[in-house]
């Protein structure tokens, strides 16, 4: 599974409920994958099964946007009765406010996963699927902006809805010819942020001597060995193996004083690693 998933672009949601059950050594469902990415923990993505009509677009200040110097042009103009309160109220108070501006031209967007950017439709899309496999009822939500896709480089894209007898308009909902997936650059990305989390406090402490750091590094390695959750690709699953040494010594009092906390078992390890030159 390890050297399968360094060959894939992306896995579906099931397959990274799977993946993320063996990294984090409990059960997770598609719906904690849902979850995650409603709550923006983990970028879920889209695939395309046929070319999507999409416009580029970006985040700017609202006094940036066309419609505000169109505004401003007209009231400067005094062509606009009563413009004075619409600029001071959005001087005021919503100059600096974010927008979305989307450019005219129609591009088409295909082949490769494009992340959700979960600032628009994208989001009512994934708690309807969330809450009906939880069998919530739940009202349809609709966004006027449309949804939202962005690229590996960040480039935003609206979804719209293009027909012969009226100009495009930003789609609601995600096309008929999608399917929500998750890139493995992200998995691993959630992964390391986990790693990297302070999951219990931790007293401070002093590195244990080289010889101790060897010794516990020697450890992760022979359960790495083992497989299973103990093994993240080539190397040992340092989170999983932090945990079951934390379950252990749960009973010793003060554990966490003593260095015996799941925090200073993950930062233990890989210095121990290093000084086996094992990197």
């Amino acid at each position: 599974m390890s050297k399968l998933f360094k060959l894939k672009k992306w896995l579906t949601l099931d397959e990274t409920a799977n993946r993320l059950s063996i990294t984090l050594g409990e059960n997770v469902s598609k719906s904690d994958v849902l979850q995650l990415g409603i709550d923006n923990h983990l970028r879920i993505s889209v695939i395309f099964t046929t070319p999507t009509s999409a416009r580029k677009a970006k985040i700017i200040p609202r006094s940036e946007s066309r419609l505000y110097k169109k505004m401003m042009e007209l009231y400067e103009a005094e062509e606009m009765t009563d413009g004075h309160h619409f600029i001071n109220y959005i001087n005021a108070a919503h100059k600096d406010t974010p927008t979305i501006e989307t450019e005219n031209e129609i591009v088409h967007l295909a082949d490769e996963p494009w992340d959700l950017a979960m600032i628009g439709g994208e989001v009512n899309e994934l708690k309807t699927i969330l809450f009906d496999s939880l069998d919530i009822d739940m009202e349809e939500l609709i966004s006027i902006d449309g949804c939202f896709v962005q690229s590996d480089s960040g480039q935003l894209y609206q979804l719209v809805e293009n027909t012969d007898d009226q100009a495009p308009f930003p789609s609601s909902y995600l096309p008929d010819n999608s399917g929500l997936v998750v890139r493995t650059a992200n998995i691993s990305a959630f992964e390391s942020s986990l790693e990297n989390d302070d999951e219990s406090p931790a007293a401070p402490n002093d590195d244990p001597s080289e010889t101790v750091l060897k010794m516990l590094a020697g450890l992760a390695l022979v359960l790495s060995e083992k497989g299973g959750k103990y093994k993240r690709g080539e190397r040992p699953n340092i989170v999983q193996i932090a945990k079951e040494i934390e379950e252990v010594c749960k009973g010793i009092p003060n554990a966490d004083t003593f260095g015996l906390g799941s925090e200073n078992i993950r930062n233990f390890i890989p210095k121990g690693l290093a000084l086996l030159g094992n990197t």
